[in-house]
This record gives structure tokens, sequence and C-alpha cells, in this order.
């Protein structure tokens, strides 16, 4: 992977390790580079190829983003490139669920001068805009918390506390991810199989595509505009650097 065409890429130079530079990249990240299931939704029973190489044209080079195992899996090697101490996490998404919940998720802990973060540039609307501490609460906003030897994503909205994912101290290795990834690129249960997403947020600003609509939520105000046409699809997609054609005429019409 090429470091330096990738910061080209966030707009960003090279630094040496510290928080503020791994905020800058993950807010520069989140900005320029969608989340989202395209190659999922519209390529079905075709697996994510997860090799780097190929990630870093897909998702860097030609700005087509992805999901969390493709969006997180760069970020993860940029860091270690840059000489950030890092390591990936398989999580369990439950949003507050209990019961038997797979491990969908790949997020990534930065460690700073001894100081654990969690970083992620895969999690969609929930995604925190900058590293969020290990073990510290917060009053509001992101947090992550341990308990019963496990760590929680959790983001506190006026009085509420949600669960957004779990994650352990285990050691995961590349083949971990290519089963996690198999099953949220094929299972029927998998809501990337069900429904098309591509967002991107640059701080509270929030824009997406949500099957046939496209969002822009600022300041908690929220505007919605229907898409209608394939040229309308293509022309908010453009709105994300996306330039690849997908067929419109698949997505599901309201009920």
């Amino acid at each position: 992977m090429n470091t330096e065409l990738y910061l080209s890429k966030l707009n960003l130079k090279a630094q040496a390790p510290s928080l503020s530079f791994l905020n800058e990249i993950i807010s520069a990240h989140q900005r320029l580079i969608s989340f989202n299931n395209l190659a999922v939704f519209f390529r079905p029973g075709e697996i994510l190829n997860l090799d780097i190489g190929h990630l870093f044209d897909k998702v860097i080079l030609r700005q087509e983003g992805g999901y969390c195992f493709e969006n997180n899996k760069v970020l993860f090697f940029l860091l270690q490139n840059l000489g950030f101490e890092v390591q990936p996490k398989s999580a369990r998404v439950i949003y507050d669920k209990t019961g038997d919940v797979p491990r969908t998720h790949r997020t990534t802990i930065v460690t700073i001068n001894g100081e654990r973060y969690l970083s992620d540039v895969g999690f969609g609307r929930d995604m925190p805009t900058h590293a969020v501490p290990v073990g510290v609460e917060q009053k509001k906003g992101h947090q992550v918390i341990t308990k019963n030897g496990q760590y929680y994503h959790q983001v506190r909205k006026e009085d509420v506390v949600i669960n957004l994912y779990s994650f352990d101290d285990g050691f995961y290795n590349e083949s971990d991810f290519a089963v996690a990834n198999y099953y949220t690129n094929t299972h029927p249960d998998s809501k990337f199989v069900k429904e098309l997403i591509v967002l991107r947020r640059d701080g509270d600003l929030i824009e997406f595509i949500n099957g046939r609509s496209f969002s822009r939520i600022k300041n908690e105000e929220r505007e919605d505009v229907e898409i209608k046409s394939q040229e309308e699809f293509q022309f908010y997609l453009e709105k994300f650097g996306i330039k690849s054609i997908y067929d419109f005429s698949r997505l599901p019409t309201s009920k």
C-alpha cells in the first residue's frame, strides 16, 4: 500500500504518531471516503475481495469507499505504516440487543503513549468522528467502557446510553475477518444484503443515500429527497465521489 499516496488523497502529510494526527486522519477519511455497501448489494453472491492491494485501489485510489471490512482495513494498514501501534478487533454489533449476535464488524484499537483509543471509519452514521479513549466515561457522545472482560462502544444520546458494539482483547488474524466478511456479504439476515446505504460525514454533517432517498442531517435538522431515476441516482452517487454505474431499478420501492 502506498502510504504517501493514501495521505495525499486525504490532503494530509506524514507526521509522527500522535493523537492529534490520528484525529486528523479519521476526520479526513470520513469526510472524503464514503461508507457504503454498493458492491455487496448490487453484486449478490460475489464475495468482496479483502486483499489490501485491491482495497487500496477500490477504496482509496478510485474513492469507491466500502463498509467496515474495507474502510477499517485500509485505515489499519495506513496507521501501521505510519508507525502507530495498532490492533484489529472483531466486534458484535448489538444496539442493545442480547442473545446470539455474530461478530460482523471490524474496528481498530490504537495505543499512543500507553493510552488506548478506538478508531473507526466504518460504522455508518454512528461512527465517532475522533479517536475514543478506552475506559473513560464521557458526559456526552461516544465512550468505550469495560464490563466483565468485554469492551462496549457506547454513545450517549440525551439521557440514554446505547451499546453500539462490543469486542474483547482477543488476537485476530486477517482470516477471522474474511470469515466475518463472508457472513456479512452473503447471509440473508445481513442488513447489507437487504438494503443500500451510502454515507459520508463531515463532523456534524451527515449525508447519506438509503435506498431511493438522499438525506442530509446538520445540527439535528434533517432534509430528505426522493430519488426517482437512474440519472438522479448517479447524480447523488457522484456527490460521494462514486462514478461507477449501478442499476437504480434494482432498489426496492417503498410499500
